[in-house]
């Protein structure tokens, strides 16, 4: 790994190639990047078990409060948009006569 003059931060090869194709994170403890994990956000349900994760780790203090709070907002955010969508296709369904099924 090479080090970013701006930053100081290591950076992969991938990411020297302008080829990035998967997030992330700078480790606070070292300063290097290491890949973001991937979450599934796709349903209402898995949003919902995203936020029990995050309030478990602010509640056992491994992650800091302030960071969790603005993560458990966004994914709230996330999860309205998913129940919205969802009417919106089901209201669509029902102006042109359709079905309830999914």
């Amino acid at each position: 790994m090479n080090t970013c003059m701006e930053t100081g931060l290591r950076v992969p090869k991938s990411a020297r190639k302008g080829m990035v194709r998967d997030p992330v994170t700078v480790d606070g403890s070292t300063g290097s990047l290491v890949p973001t994990p991937r979450v599934n956000l796709k349903s209402v349900d898995s949003v919902r078990l995203e936020m029990s994760r995050v309030y478990r780790q602010m509640k056992s203090g491994d992650l800091p409060m302030e960071h969790g709070s603005k993560l458990v907002f966004v994914l709230s955010a996330i999860a309205k948009t998913l129940v919205e969508s969802d009417l919106e296709k089901r209201l669509e369904r029902l102006e042109e006569g359709g079905t309830w099924d999914r």
